[in-house]
Formats: structure tokens, sequence, C-alpha cells
């Protein structure tokens, strides 16, 4: 806690929170210069600033956890003038926020009940159906159980809630009552919009459901909402332009692609004039787009998208921005108000609600959600269910699941599949078919039918 500046060895989340800066994961430098914990807390007062749930777990240690210099932060805890500032997703690992009726009088709302019955079901390690009361009074439960129990009644009242989001008809299974189904039955077929802030982000949350609605006979149109050119390595970009040339010396007849063999050279050598970190001039953000929209097609083919049901938006923001220098205008908010009318879909899959406000994924987020208000007068807008998918950001917990998506081992084999078609993803991305199957592990140890992997989705509550 003495430290004054000095060299210091990053944390993994630190490394991925910097990967977009670097261009890959595997540019980020594992050391870098820290001000010491010593020089900060001499200052007389001090303001800590956080937001984004990939903050939230170091937020609980800074705030609630022990005093330890492998959470520096922790050290403010001593400091007579600090204050931290943080936004919701980062807030939700304090147990003022993740476990209220542990600090005091809870409100048991449905979503709370669903909170504390699964935390308790984890902590004892036992299935929902076997909880008792024993168990509420143990873990500061009492009040719950004298406001909604019995136990056994209880326990099956949550235990339907959760088994009631898992369904193999993410559009609605058609002439099927739906009162405790999660999507509406009707209209059949539907018209899907899912919408992917980056041309990798779909497929990484929510490939097994793609694949299913498209099998199911709906409308799926995948939106890349940005051309993701940014997050492209010169790697591939060099390899591109070096096949460009070697395919044009190769050929029947040379000189007939002098332009090709133009544009190839010239690519090259803006990747050597800007160095590893220099920023992309226009042609190589462009071919690097190009990059990226034909690895989309390639893992929208896998799941049963042909390129016609593939619309590239290219928002303004991101492509005339680069990372932390984003700047959304009105002008994003009507292409994508522009894209909802031509549209008019019955059902929208958006990720980046959880996510930093200034990322891709969270601008792209409170774009929608403009272009949503935008359109609240036209007639497709009652009606259309909104649906939240996670992509990089941390998984949803059963309590905040609404629908459930099972997948077999073919299906999870053909989601891996599919990501395998980009040439560069961050380990978060790699890891999505793991992810899926941890969703299935949480699933079975409540109680509920056992899977190979679930992807899961939260309804978007207009507020």
């Amino acid at each position: 806690r003495d430290s004054l500046t000095r060299r210091i060895t990053l944390d993994r989340v630190t490394r991925q929170d910097a990967a977009s800066d670097f261009r890959g994961e595997q540019n980020v430098p594992h050391f870098a210069i820290t001000m010491g914990v010593g020089t900060i807390l001499r200052a007389k007062k001090l303001v800590l600033m956080a937001w984004g749930d990939n903050k939230a777990a170091m937020v609980a240690k800074a705030v609630e956890g022990p005093m330890t210099e492998a959470v520096s932060a922790s050290f403010l805890q001593d400091h007579p003038d600090a204050r931290f500032f943080i936004d919701s997703g980062a807030s939700r690992e304090l147990t003022r926020t993740k476990l209220p009726w542990l600090v005091g009088p809870a409100s048991w709302t449905p979503r709370e009940t669903r909170r504390a019955m699964v935390w308790q079901a984890f902590k004892t390690k036992r299935p929902i159906l076997k909880l008792i009361d024993e168990h509420y009074n143990e873990h500061g439960l009492s009040d719950l159980l004298s406001e909604q129990g019995p136990a056994y009644q209880l326990n099956i009242r949550i235990f339907n809630q959760l088994q009631h989001t898992i369904t193999g008809w993410p559009g609605g299974k058609p002439d099927e009552d739906d009162t405790y189904r999660p999507e509406r039955a009707r209209p059949y077929p539907k018209r899907c919009l899912v919408f992917s802030a980056e041309p990798q982000d779909a497929v990484v949350g929510m490939g097994g459901t793609i694949d299913r609605l498209v099998e199911q006979g709906h409308d799926v149109r995948l939106i890349a909402l940005t051309s993701g050119s940014l997050r492209v390595p010169d790697s591939e970009a060099d390899k591109f332009a070096g096949t460009l040339l070697e395919l044009a010396s190769n050929a029947a007849h040379p000189e007939a692609w002098g332009p090709q063999v133009e544009y190839a050279r010239e690519a090259l050598a803006l990747l050597e004039a800007k160095g590893e970190f220099g920023e992309d001039p226009p042609l190589l953000r462009q071919l690097k787009a190009l990059i990226l929209r034909g690895e989309l097609r390639d893992a929208a083919h896998t799941l049963g998208i042909s390129a016609e049901h593939i619309v590239f938006a290219d928002l303004p923001f991101y492509e005339e921005g680069r990372y932390r220098r984003f700047k959304s205008t009105q002008a994003d908010i009507d292409a994508l108000t522009r894209l909802l009318l031509d549209h008019k879909p019955h059902q929208i899959y958006i990720t980046g609600d959880a996510a930093d406000p200034s990322s891709v994924s969270g601008i792209c987020f409170r774009l929608l959600v403009a272009a949503l208000q935008a359109c609240a007068g036209e007639e497709f807008a009652g009606s259309c269910s909104v649906w939240l998918y996670r992509g990089k950001e941390r998984p949803l917990e059963p309590h905040e699941i609404d629908m459930a998506i099972p997948m077999s081992p073919l299906q999870l084999e053909k989601k891996a599949n599919a990501l395998s078609r980009y040439g560069a993803l961050s380990s978060l991305e790699k890891e999505a078919p793991e992810t899926s199957r941890e969703n299935a592990r949480l699933y079975d140890a409540l109680g509920l039918a056992e899977y190979e992997a679930i992807e899961t989705f939260q309804r978007w509550r207009r507020s």
C-alpha cells in the first residue's frame, strides 16, 4: 500500500478490455506502468468510476473485500474521502444489490424471489424442489418463507417458472397453447431481426438459436450493425493482399489483373507505413471490412442463412470513429429506424444491454432503443418481442432468464463450426460453446432437465 509508481502485471480482465486498442488480445502487453497506491492515497479527495458488468467482481472486492495488494483499489477503504461512482452493471456483485435480504428487508418481487431461490439452491447444493424450511431460515430467507410459503408450495412455483423458460421453439410453437411459453404462437412464420453489434456477436451469443429459427421456417435476417473493421488484425489484411498478388502472378493473363495488383500493393504499402499500432487509412479499413463480411457470410451459411438475408448496416458512428472515440449521432438512429420500418419485425434479438456504455455493443444497444422509440407509433412496434442475448458480456444468471433454448450435441457442434469461420476471435468469444454448456449445467443443478447446452435470453421490458 505504500508503493510508488511501478511496473505491474496486468490481469486477464484488463488485458481483455484493452484488446480492441491493441488490435487483438495477443498484442496486449503483459505489463504496465501504474501510479503507486501510496501516491494515490496522499490525495485529499479520491473518486473511482466503473461501469459495465465486467467490472462488477472487482468493484465488489474493492468495496466489500479485505484490503489486499491483489486488489489495489481495496486500500481506498481506509481513505477519509473516497467515493465510488458506478452504474447498475458494475454494482451487480455488491451484497446490497446481489443479496439484499442479507443487509435489510427485501421487496419480494417475482424476480427477486427467483433470485433468492436460485441463490439458496446453489448455496445448499440442492435442487429447488428439495429445499426445506431449515434452509430458508439458515440463509436469511425466513421473511420470504412467511410471506410466500410454505416451502413445498414456494419450491414448486419457482421450479415451474424456471421450467417454463425452456423451449425448443424460440419463435413460438404454431397451433399450440402458448400460455406458459416464452414466445407467442402467432403469427407464424415470424419476421425475425437478429442484430449483431460486430459481425461475430450474434453467432457467439445465439448461433444455435439462429439455426433453430431458420429450421422452423421463420424469416430470419442477420443485421451486422458495424463492419467490425477495427477488430481485424493487420496480419489478416496482409494475408489477403499477399494472396491477391499471388493469384495475379499465377493467372493465365497477368496483365488483366492490373487493378487488383495495384490495390494489393497499395494495401501492403499502407500496412508497412502505418506500423503495428498506427491508425488504419480508409483503404485498409475497407479491406478489413470486406474480410469480415466474407467470414460472416460463411458463418451464416453454416447456420442456414443465405447471403441475401444478411444486412450490412455500417452505422456511421463506427465507420467514422475508432475505439474509445466513437460518437453516435441522429444519423445512426435514422439508419436503424429505416431498417425497422422496412422489415416490420415480429421479433428482435440484440445484445449490449449489460456492456460498457462506450463499447460497440453498448452504443448499438442504446441506438436500437432510440430507434424503437422513434417507431413507437407504428403498428408492428406494439407487438414486437425484443429478446436480449449475451455475447462477450457475462452470461445471464438463472433468475434473469426468460427464455432458454436447449441445444443437442450436434447443434452445439454446428455453432462451434460457425464460430470457426472467423479468423480473429477473442478468448471470451472462443469460449462461447463452453458458456452454453455451463448454462445447461446450472439448469441441471437446479433440478431441471439435463441438456448438452443452453442459450439464454432475457425479455427487454420497455420502461
